[in-house]
């Protein structure tokens, strides 16, 4: 693993201003108070382009840490994906904010096996404005799981550039996306869910021992 530089440079200001730029530690403060109207949020809400990318900029440039400051309820805030990522980061559980629903038989029949083998999994989670269709949760790791149908590659199999650069923008907020297309996997279902758990597991080990290089980086730091 690569030691980054120490000693870069503070930055101040919008979301537009970290736009390719990235930080350890990102503190952000909402310009929403209780006396806000809810169009205060209007701008980084935008349904086109410009809204999602602000969006995606606020909530992807911190590389271990994003600290929220907010001077109303986070329950006084509008429904909208902000309030949803903001819930959360606040730590409310998945159940509550999570139903058990399917987009389609091929998510349901992988969330089932996964099931039989002690895998519990979340359909449908609510992601950076996305849903990834099955959500799993390991020691602080995050893993999506894309159950991919036809539609989802061109005629020479490659991955559609909407769905890799949607991928692109949950790997940046700390999510490992595992895909499972489905041409491949009605061939051989057991063996399909037999080497998602295989890659799980092995991503998860790996996902452990970086973090004890960095526990072990930062006690040599903090000497």
């Amino acid at each position: 693993m690569q030691k980054k530089k120490k000693n870069e440079p503070l930055i101040i200001g919008t979301a537009y201003e970290f736009q390719g730029k990235e930080r350890d530690i990102i503190f952000y403060s909402f310009r929403y108070a209780p006396n806000s109207k809810p169009s205060t949020l209007n701008t980084i809400l935008r349904e086109d382009n410009f809204g999602h990318n602000r969006l995606n900029v606020a909530l992807t440039r911190a590389r271990r840490k994003m600290i929220l400051f907010m001077s109303t309820d986070i329950e006084q805030f509008p429904e909208n994906i902000l309030k949803d990522f903001l819930l959360y980061a606040k730590g409310y559980t998945t159940s509550e904010i999570i139903k058990e629903e399917f987009d389609s038989d091929f998510e349901k029949d992988v969330y089932e096996r996964m099931k039989e083998k002690g895998y519990k999994l979340f359909p449908q989670y609510p992601a950076c404005g996305y849903r990834i269709d099955l959500a799993l949760f390991r020691d602080n790791f995050r893993i999506g799981i894309e159950c991919d149908g036809w539609q989802h590659y061109d005629k020479y199999g490659n991955l559609n550039i909407d769905d890799i650069e949607r991928q692109e923008v949950l790997e940046r907020a700390g999510w490992k996306i595992l895909r499972i297309p489905s041409t491949r996997y009605w061939k051989n279902p057991d063996a399909c869910i037999d080497e998602l758990i295989e890659e799980i597991e092995r991503i998860v080990k790996e996902h452990k021992k970086e973090e004890n290089i960095l526990e072990k980086e930062n006690e040599k730091e903090n000497l």
